[in-house]
């Protein structure tokens, strides 16, 4: 089997839905298992095929010579590995150890026997300057007199709200984030059916470069189109975008979310720093090809900002007014 044909098998699976009953089988069986098929997968790849996406590819050198199929599958049953037992630690209420280990997996040199870069290099996806992202919100507001008015903004909860950051796969409860779509698309499949009389959409343009944790699921066409080292990238993150990306089975308490949370903490132990990453970028499930981005609001007080909008945030886009974009 060519390494594509073992990309697309494995991506055109995700993302994986658990059909056990909550009640009879644990999240952490089902992704172990999950674990297993991946790695029979990869033992099936052809090693010639295999050993072209190990090469330097005409760019900077990414695997640890010598390039044997051996070594990479020592290489991701290690990841995979890893990641169980962060998964476990989390079961056992062990967060701390669970959010050192998975700092510790994305960015020391563990791995160093087998990878130039830190793992987290993997996934890193940089948004591009002037490019727009849109966000939507439902809302009717009008003055004591009942006019209409029209909505001041669509960024993020402002930080007196936080009690309605809900809990959420990227994002913790009480934390306010700013969710923005890559198409007007995008956004309305999110949202789904108008509740309201109106939706307005706010677009937002970025003033400079940011990186984010790239969690997408790539297409086929996407996978076709990838050079050597991109398909080297998709085998190496697939265990991790997998553990990421299960469907949740039931309302309020998720396994799933366990992993995505702990990354999601990385951004604001980290996001501060002007080279960090200050998000996550992720397939769209309502929409096909396209993807949402999730901010943070972050803040660099030592206190808890009483009200407002992220400064941060507010210094990383410029947004036009909103405008109406569909009534009822």
């Amino acid at each position: 089997m060519k390494v594509k044909e073992c990309i697309k098998r494995l991506y055109s699976q995700l993302p994986l839905e658990n059909d056990a009953d909550v009640k009879e089988s644990i999240f952490y069986k089902f992704i172990n298992e999950n674990f297993r098929t991946f790695i029979d997968s990869v033992t099936q790849i052809d090693p010639d095929s295999l050993q072209e996406i190990l090469r330097s590819d005409n760019e900077i050198e990414h695997f640890v010579e010598p390039y044997t199929k051996l070594r990479f599958i020592y290489c991701i049953k290690k990841i995979c590995k890893d990641l169980l037992r962060i998964l476990a630690l989390c079961y056992k209420g062990n967060l701390t150890d669970a959010d050192k280990s998975l700092k510790k997996l994305l960015r020391s040199r563990c791995y160093g026997k087998y990878l130039v870069e830190n793992y987290i290099e993997l996934f890193s996806f940089s948004l591009e300057k002037e490019k727009e992202y849109y966000r939507m919100r439902d809302e009717n507001k009008y003055d004591a007199k009942g006019c209409e008015l029209v909505v001041d903004n669509c960024w993020h909860l402002p930080y007196q709200k936080r009690a309605s950051a809900f809990f959420g796969r990227y994002n913790l409860p009480g934390y306010p984030c700013l969710y923005l779509g890559d198409s007007k698309e995008t956004c309305e499949a999110e949202l789904g059916r108008l509740d309201k009389e109106r939706r307005w959409v706010g677009v937002f343009r970025l003033k400079k470069n940011i990186l984010l944790y790239d969690l997408r699921i790539p297409s086929e066409k996407t996978i076709d189109g990838a050079n050597g080292y991109d398909l080297f990238r998709m085998l190496l993150t697939y265990p991790f975008i997998a553990i990421c990306t299960v469907k949740s089975r039931v309302n309020g308490f998720n396994e799933e979310y366990f992993i995505p949370q702990l990354l999601f903490h990385q951004v604001l132990i980290a996001g501060n720093k002007e080279t960090s990453h200050k998000g996550i970028v992720y397939s769209s499930t309502k929409y096909k090809g396209g993807y949402n981005i999730v901010l943070p609001a972050l803040y660099t007080d030592k206190e808890p900002p009483v009200s407002g909008y992220s400064k941060i945030l507010l210094e990383m886009f410029e947004q036009q007014i909103p405008v109406i974009y569909k009534s009822k």
